[in-house]
């Protein structure tokens, strides 16, 4: 007997296996998230300027030269300067970025990225590329227009490469703050790696987090150490209260690359303060330096105390903790596995740190100070190889030592 019953219609699945919407409600949904993640992208960057500004209006009303104009044309070159921008005056060309500026960018637009993650309940892969190239590309925008209103005769920025910084650090710091916000609410991850590669770049991250932690250490120790000669140089400027807080902000916003100069210091090649000098553990060869309090870290020029060879040991025991913390996700049983696993971490992070301390390069001033910072290729060689080779070195003895734990026990 013929099935009269009425049956519906096929209809394309609305949904994938983790509950995301596909086909027109994907498009939407990645649609409606564009402006969005304009809006937080134009935010971000106003904030950061209008920061950036009061400071240099501050330190306007408290001094007697200038004019407002002016002040806040030098607030917008330092908020561009942070994305690496670079500055070119007559005299002198400024290329090197103060660090701390462009880590305050990258923290507001992760959270950007994250708070425009969370505004949709229907975020899917395409959603977030959508949202992080409109992201990206209006930050970039911005950037550029305000350098190109920012420039003078007298100081001009660089828009193309205020365009391009502002692009890449939007780009990573934006998108990881969308993919977080994705994974957070839909509990899958877009970027599924296999179970060795995640552990290996967690060991490699730890190995680039505690060559920092190195470098960190460094600087402070040496500042405490040489406390008397900072106060002397932040005297002899004569700042004043305003400017000597304007001083002391200047030199936290420059920690992070005395902490990458540092770990060049520990990875062995050091670095240069200028044509003709170097800050390394075989010697410091130093020319006049500028009256700055967070100079007064570096060396006395001349040979090194002995005891800061032993300071080439730590990219070897950064390399071993990496080892240690991919072991500790991804556990092998033969030794020669274990030092496998453990080399590859420790030489990702090598890598990555030789490649971070490049960051602290560029020029900071007119004539010798044209050439400042670490030899980055010499820095990435070294670094892979005592990071790497304290991986290999770290994972195979934690491997045997858990062998001998289990025999013992």
């Amino acid at each position: 007997m013929t099935d009269l019953r009425l049956r519906p219609p096929d209809r394309p699945p609305t949904s994938d296996q983790t509950g995301n919407p596909t086909g027109a409600s994907t498009c939407g949904s990645a649609l409606r998230l564009a402006p969005v993640a304009g809006v937080a992208a134009v935010t971000c960057f106003v904030t950061g300027l209008a920061l950036c500004v009061a400071v240099a209006v501050v330190g306007w009303f408290a001094g007697t030269t200038g004019n407002v104009t002016a002040a806040v044309r030098a607030g917008a070159d330092v908020w561009l300067l942070g994305h690496g921008a670079g500055l070119r005056t007559v005299d002198m060309e400024v290329t090197a970025a103060p660090l701390g500026l462009t880590l305050l960018a990258a923290a507001m637009l992760w959270r950007a990225g994250r708070w425009v993650g969370r505004s949709t309940s229907r975020l899917d892969a395409r959603a977030v590329v959508v949202a992080t190239a409109v992201l990206s590309a209006s930050y970039g925008v911005v950037a550029v227009v305000t350098s190109v209103l920012a420039s003078t005769d007298a100081v001009a920025v660089s828009p193309w490469r205020s365009g391009a910084g502002a692009l890449a650090v939007s780009m990573l710091s934006g998108g990881a703050g969308l993919l977080r916000a994705a994974r957070e609410r839909t509990g899958v991850a877009f970027l599924p790696w296999p179970a060795a590669v995640q552990a290996a770049a967690r060991g490699g991250a730890a190995t680039v987090l505690v060559m920092v932690s190195a470098g960190a250490a460094l600087v402070t120790t040496s500042l405490v150490l040489d406390f008397p000669a900072a106060a002397n140089a932040a005297d002899s400027l004569r700042a004043g209260p305003v400017g000597g807080a304007i001083l002391a902000l200047i030199g936290v916003l420059l920690l992070p690359n005395a902490v990458l100069l540092a770990v060049s210091f520990l990875l062995g090649p050091g670095f240069s303060l200028g044509a003709g000098t170097l800050v390394a553990p075989d010697g410091v060869t130093l020319g006049p330096v500028p009256d700055f309090p967070l100079l007064a870290a570096l060396p006395e020029s001349g040979v090194p105390p002995a005891w800061t060879a032993a300071l080439v040991v730590v990219p070897v025991l950064a390399g071993a903790v990496g080892a240690a913390v991919t072991l500790r996700h991804d556990p092998v049983f033969g030794l020669d596995q274990a030092g496998l696993r453990g080399g590859v971490a420790g030489l990702l992070g090598g890598v990555a740190i030789g490649l971070l301390t490049g960051l602290a390069a560029g020029a900071v001033g007119p004539g010798r100070l044209a050439q400042t910072g670490p030899d980055v290729p010499a820095c990435v060689l070294t670094a892979a190889v005592g990071c790497g080779l304290g991986g290999a070195v770290g994972g195979a003895a934690l491997r045997w030592l858990g062998r001998r734990r289990r025999v013992a026990g």
